[in-house]
């Protein structure tokens, strides 16, 4: 995925005294490109995202969720970028094919393939994959939501199909068995 849709765009600070670039201020911005190319046809095509939102049936948000066309997602919108366009919208029962129950007080999607992050010592023993920390900005305050925590990336395998809960956190969580 990483070569094929995302893009890095250079920026710099200014210093404007001199109008040249302020020393240490040169990044990068990685964002996902609006278009791919497909290796085997080379035909060029448009980048779409698919997600689900996990919706209690008769609540207030299904009808605000309707009516919602754009969704600016990420931190850099105000340079254009995260402006994602609302194409489609229905009632689903499975989240990319895995078996969705909705109707307990968090989520579950049954699946071998973790298709968010989860804390390593969620995992059963036989999961594979790659782990990493989380962490992000808020309000221009850097936070970790686990502190040193080690979270499976999604990707990650349990090594067979494992009923996960989503709480209110997005990080998903082994469920347990109550027997």
């Amino acid at each position: 995925m990483r070569q094929r849709l995302l893009l890095a765009r250079p920026g710099t600070a200014i210093d404007h005294a001199s109008a040249t670039a302020a020393d240490g201020t040169l990044r990068e911005t990685e964002c996902l490109g609006q278009y791919w190319q497909c290796s085997e046809t080379g035909a060029v095509k448009a980048v779409a995202l698919v997600g689900y939102v996990f919706v209690r049936e008769g609540a207030d948000l299904a009808k605000a969720l309707e009516q919602m066309a754009l969704l600016f997602i990420g931190g850099d919108v105000r340079y254009g970028l995260g402006k994602v366009r609302r194409v489609g919208w229905c009632q689903a029962s499975e989240v990319f094919g895995a078996p969705a129950e909705l109707n307990g007080d968090d989520p579950a999607v049954t699946t071998e393939r973790l298709l968010a992050h989860a804390s390593r010592s969620d995992g059963p023993g036989t999961m594979r994959g790659d782990l990493e920390t989380l962490g992000g900005w808020n309000f221009g305050t850097f936070y970790a939501p686990g502190g040193n925590t080690v979270y499976w990336k999604p990707g990650s395998v349990s090594g067979g199909r494992e009923a996960w809960t989503i709480p209110g956190s997005g990080l998903w969580r082994l469920r347990v068995s109550s027997q």
